[in-house]
Parts: structure tokens; sequence; C-alpha cells
């Protein structure tokens, strides 16, 4: 038993000291590629952030039903890190509290429904680009019902955490619309 140990913390050991090597002879852009490597061999493809692109998203789809279903004022962080399957811990990695998260949540429910409307121009027609907007804004409302549920929410609660991305965040993409509507 003694000996598997030994053996065991030698491999580790053997292990370290190569991927340390690695870290201190090469550059910071060749350990990428060796780990880009190592990832293709292994049939995975290597990006960079994909683990934390991926838990933040279920973060916030997690986030989207809780508040939809609770309020801001019933729901926890602790239900959103189970609805995710994340521990707690990682879910504050992410967000540091409550308030930030239901910002990062209107904040990506925001950046979905404006596109269509980011995407046009004042040369392009007004009646067709507001005819254009309101379409995408009724199928988006039919594909994301609890985002439409909470904007509707915290609209009809006087928009207490959105009127400062309201007047702030919004403020200017609001003003550049309001140049295709005017001309």
């Amino acid at each position: 038993c003694a000996g598997v140990r030994q053996n065991l913390a030698v491999g580790l050991l053997n292990k370290w000291t190569t991927s340390e090597s690695l870290m201190t002879n090469n550059s910071a852009a060749e350990s990428a590629i060796a780990v880009k490597k190592d990832s293709k061999e292994k049939g995975r493809t290597y990006r960079p952030g994909r683990i934390r692109e991926r838990n933040r998203e279920r973060i916030l789809i997690a986030a989207e039903e809780e508040f939809a279903l609770n309020g801001y004022k019933g729901t926890t962080i602790q239900n959103i890190a189970e609805r995710a399957g994340l521990p707690k811990s990682n879910v504050l990695y992410y967000f540091s509290n409550k308030k930030r998260m239901y910002g990062a949540m209107f904040d990506d429910i925001l950046a979905r429904w404006n596109k269509v409307f980011t995407e046009i121009s004042p040369e392009d027609d007004p009646a067709e680009a507001l005819a254009t907007f309101i379409r995408n804004k009724v199928e988006m409302s039919r594909k994301y019902p609890l985002a439409s549920r909470l904007f509707a929410m915290e609209i009809i609660q006087g928009a207490p955490f959105l009127l400062d991305h309201l007047r702030t965040n919004m403020r200017e993409w609001v003003r550049g619309r309001a140049e295709v509507i005017q001309s």
C-alpha cells in the first residue's frame, strides 16, 4: 500500500513538474497551444472561457426562472444556485449579490430584444423599421415569455431596478434609435 502511494505521489510530482516547466520555459501562447493540442487529442476543441460562459448562461437562465416565479424579494441566491445546478459559492463568484444578478439578467433580456432595432440605421424607412421591430418584439414575447413577464412586472412596479439602467446604459441607445424615427 505504501508503494502504491509512493508511485502515485511520484507520478503526480512528475506531471506537476512537466506542466510547471511548460509554464516557465514557454511563453503563455506556447502553453495555450500545448493545452489546445492536448484538448484536440481528447476530441475537444479548446476555447478560453467556455466554462465561464456556460456557467454564466446557466445562472442567468435559472435567475430568469426564479425571478419570474417568485419576484425579486421572494428569490434567493440559494434557489438560483439549486436551479442552475451549481454551488452557491460559484453563483456568487459570477455575481457578487442578487441586485447585480438581476441587473445582468435584464441586460441579457434587453440585449436580446433590442438586437433587431440596433441593426437599423437612419437611412432605413422609419415605418418599415418600426413594423419589423414590433413583429420581432411579439415573436420574442412568444419565444421568451418569462422575460416578457419580468419586464412587465418591473415596469408595473415603477422600474425600481431598471430605472438607473434606463437612465444610463440605455440612454445613448434610445437616442440613436430616435434618429431613425425622426428622420
